[in-house]
């Protein structure tokens, strides 16, 4: 058996068409027939949700690593849209894996909850796409990101197998947690079609501050700024250089943005100590920079991991030398996480200066994630990647992360 045309599948499995050799299922059983066929068919395919790259829709891979090969069929996760179970009581609830963040939060807010974290571009991005990119968004305190928040979910591996992990219990600790493995894979090992996730309720009150800083000062004004929250941290806490700043909105020389969340007396507390403060964009203007950066498109960007003290050195020196490159570097710095996101306007770094910073943040003994870098996937990866895709149908590894050990 054959597939000889669009058509054919789609009318075998009655999945809805959405371009030349696309195709999108509207639920679990149809996806998981639809890779069925590719297994049978020996039919090269890969996953696409939204996960932060092209306007048309993303792929779970990012545009580097996107197959090429033009018999490769596209399964279009995207009609796995909605809520499947809800347990309140449990704050917990069972989604299909092409939600978008945007919609879900909006469903949840009647309910007077939300799933906790975020993500770049959530109009857009799917629940698949973030987790197929390992995509962490711009909450970076500990237990924030979505993959703190999945409890199980159900996936359909290369070979056609259906996978399931987890429970719809927060205490799951029983044989090994294979929902890590979908996380940060982009579609290598199969694809993911629903998640079980953990709720909690919408925080009585928020409020959001920018406060003009370079980044040398930004540590010290953010640790002057913790102290009127009293009992809690910012939830959000990012630097934008001059560049990044500028472009979204913000104040010229580069921000720190802080966005606080609890109980209505203590960010009314705050929120009138930063009030008193020189410099400070309030409210309107600094949530509105906010959502600006949640809607960057980080699909050209370097992921950068280093503490917050050892990138705010990092930058010092070599801040300098990459804008002399011809570029105009943005950096928009997350100081909980740890991590950064460094990229070029108006065109994307050359190969050359990719090379050049990551060996400067290898260095320093941190991590870069780059599309473009080059990278050999560890044994124990190959060996997952034979068992969950024995026929080589998806695409391959995606390894491009440096690290200090790497040459």
């Amino acid at each position: 058996m054959t597939i000889d045309a669009r058509e054919g599948l789609v009318a075998h499995l009655g999945l809805a068409a959405v371009g030349e050799r696309v195709v999108r299922p509207k639920h679990r059983e149809s996806s998981r027939l639809c890779v069925e066929t590719f297994v049978e068919t020996r039919t090269p395919w890969w996953p696409r949700g939204g996960g932060g790259g092209d306007k048309e829709g993303d792929r779970t891979a990012t545009k580097p690593l996107a197959p090429s090969d033009p018999d490769r069929w596209c399964l279009d996760m995207r009609g796995l849209d909605s809520i499947l179970d809800y347990w309140p009581d449990d704050l917990v609830c069972r989604v299909g894996a092409g939600i978008t963040f945007d919609n879900l939060q909006t469903t949840l807010a009647r309910r007077g909850l939300r799933l906790r974290g975020s993500s770049l571009r959530p109009r857009d991005t799917t629940l698949g796409g973030a987790y197929a990119r390992g995509d962490a968004g711009l909450r970076g305190a500990p237990g924030d990101s979505l993959r703190d928040q999945v409890l199980g979910l159900v996936a359909v591996a290369g070979g056609g197998e259906v996978v399931k992990a987890g429970a719809r219990v927060v205490k799951n600790v029983a044989g090994y947690d294979l929902a890590r493995l979908f996380h940060g894979s982009h579609g290598a090992f199969g694809v993911v079609l629903d998640f079980v996730l953990r709720l909690e309720a919408i925080p009585g009150a928020s409020h959001c501050v920018a406060l003009p800083t370079n980044f040398d000062a930004a540590l010290d004004l953010l640790s002057k700024w913790r102290r009127p929250a009293r009992s809690f941290d910012p939830a959000v806490q990012l630097w934008l250089n001059a560049t990044a700043s500028r472009a979204l909105g913000g104040p010229e020389q580069g921000a720190l943005f802080l966005m606080a969340e609890g109980w209505p007396e203590s960010i009314d507390a705050w929120r009138e100590a930063t009030a008193r403060a020189q410099g400070v964009t309030l409210a309107n203007e600094a949530a509105q920079a906010w959502n600006a950066v949640r809607d960057l498109d980080a699909n050209h960007a370097l992921w950068i991991q280093l503490p917050a003290s050892r990138l705010v050195r990092w930058w010092g020196d070599n801040q300098g030398w990459i804008s002399g490159r011809g570029s105009q570097p943005n950096l928009v710095a997350d100081l909980l996480a740890g991590s950064a996101r460094l990229w070029s306007t108006p065109s994307p770094f050359d190969g050359e200066l990719v090379a050049e910073v990551a060996r400067t943040v290898r260095e320093a003994g941190g991590w870069v994630w780059s599309p473009t870098a080059a990278s050999s996937p560890s044994p124990a990866l190959i060996r997952l990647k034979r068992a969950l895709d024995p026929h080589g149908l998806l695409p391959p590894i995606p390894t491009p992360v440096l690290g200090p050990t790497d040459g």
